[in-house]
């Protein structure tokens, strides 16, 4: 069975704002979760861009594409992605996940989020989004700015937010032995480290 993996980007000086924040790489294509309860597995979803929701431009409806966003509803997950294709820094800005509710009374569900687009940000994933086989596993190459090149580097998972913090010595066989579901490549060059996910699925 193919599963997929989406991987968003944090670095410490942003994880704690009241909102999610992103840097992207020029020209890059990623893909962003957004998560929503299941009481509304039959409303809309859509992608909004803009800094106030109440005047935000739409972008695409779940299961459309407009331009160079797709939006797909996957209930079973009870989330929906949005995937924007190649990035450029007017792609910089505040954007909504946001889940139709349609009374007038009764505001949309939105979460919101800031995006960075620029051609050397602080932390960047070569692919936002990666498949591989179940029990198999898959690399994930992640890139960070000259400035976060002695910072520790966490690996985190975004379903319960739970992380894994590790050193540059570490060795494969360390990860390995302090958490079973993830093993680090050796880090030879802090600006370039790979990280590969077992047990998939």
């Amino acid at each position: 069975m193919s599963c997929f993996f989406i991987f968003i980007l944090f670095t410490s000086s942003v994880a704690s704002q009241a909102w999610r924040q992103f840097s992207f790489k020029t020209g890059a294509s990623v893909t962003i979760p957004c998560r929503y309860d299941m009481t509304y597995i039959q409303h809309k979803k859509y992608w909004c861009y803009g800094a106030i929701f109440s005047s935000c431009k739409i972008q695409a409806y779940a299961n459309e594409t407009q331009g160079k966003v797709t939006v797909t509803d996957n209930p079973a997950e009870s989330l929906f992605t949005v995937t924007m294709n190649n990035l450029q820094t007017e792609n910089t800005g505040m954007y909504w996940c946001a889940v139709e509710i349609g009374g007038i009374f009764d505001p949309d569900v939105t979460e919101k989020l800031y995006i960075t687009v620029k051609s050397d940000p602080d932390l960047s994933v070569m692919e936002s989004r990666v498949s591989g086989e179940e029990g198999g596993s898959v690399t994930v190459q992640c890139l960070n700015s000259a400035a976060y090149q002695n910072t520790q580097k966490q690996w985190c998972r975004f379903i319960d937010k739970v992380c894994h913090t590790f050193r540059r010595t570490a060795t494969l066989k360390m990860i390995m032995y302090l958490v079973t579901i993830v093993s680090v490549n050796t880090i030879r060059d802090t600006r370039n480290f790979s990280r590969i996910s077992r047990r998939l699925c």
